[in-house]
């Protein structure tokens, strides 16, 4: 069907027990390289040498040349597989290398992505002409796994800067009235999430960090400012005295 053949596989293996370094520039296609196991080493022309373990996906550009292998003598479970022609091109140039300008990414779904490589090289080491849609049909749905992935890693990146910026608000202002139910819905997050995430990026479960906050704080507070117990214990929402002095001393 002349709708796929405006891209051409040029190549394609697996190599599980790899051990040589891979050196070059191949100005004829672009390829998508996957590591399933070691690790690794990635450079590109003679820029920064990127290490990593697998699983990691990366791409080689016809006018780039690279640098890549196992690190420490190590085995990595290498497979590869290029393509050339218009439809390739432009799969490569106004996708991957959008979605991963770094030329890397790592693959949220790793089997997912080696179930599909595997099968565009299947199609071109067993020459089925006859199958050639399918390792297209296979490259285009690489490319939307990238998209979900990159979306899903951006919005991540945003929660994380979201959580930062909310911990070190709460460090700051420990006094506030926080809640947390309100700052879970301005992310977009249900609370139980809120919580699960809060903890990821700080160490602590939302409450339980400010009320760490709280004590580091009425410390300065005892040590610095002349007020009494009394006065710090208000200020930390305690009319209790014996209370906030157990919940200082645990803290």
């Amino acid at each position: 069907m002349k709708y796929f053949d405006d891209i051409r596989l040029v190549g394609g293996a697996r190599m599980p027990g790899c051990r040589g370094i891979v050196t070059g520039r191949w100005p004829g296609f672009y390829s998508l390289q996957f590591d399933r196991r070691g690790d690794l080493f990635y450079q590109v022309d003679d820029g920064e040498v990127h290490s990593f373990s697998a699983p990691v996906i990366y791409l080689t550009h016809p006018a780039r040349s690279y640098r890549f292998g196992p690190r420490d003598e190590g085995v990595w479970d290498h497979s590869w597989i290029g393509f050339t022609g218009p439809r390739a091109c432009r799969i490569f140039e106004e996708g991957f290398y959008l979605l991963a300008p770094r030329g890397y990414i790592f693959p949220a779904r790793p089997l997912l992505y080696a179930e599909l490589i595997d099968r565009m090289i299947d199609v071109y080491r067993r020459a089925r002409v006859d199958r050639h849609f399918e390792a297209v049909i296979c490259l285009e749905q690489l490319l939307g796994m990238f998209m979900e992935d990159a979306i899903e890693q951006a919005a991540r990146s945003a929660q994380w800067q979201a959580l930062r910026d909310l911990a070190d608000a709460m460090q700051a202002d420990p006094f506030e009235t926080w809640d947390f139910q309100h700052e879970a819905k301005k992310m977009g997050l249900s609370h139980s999430h809120f919580r699960r995430r809060f903890r990821d990026v700080v160490g602590y479960p939302p409450h339980a960090y400010l009320l760490f906050c709280r004590m580091q704080r009425a410390a300065d507070l005892l040590r610095d400012s002349g007020l009494t117990v009394k006065e710090v214990a208000a200020l930390c929402g305690y009319s209790d005295l014996a209370q906030f002095s157990k919940t200082f001393k645990s803290q």
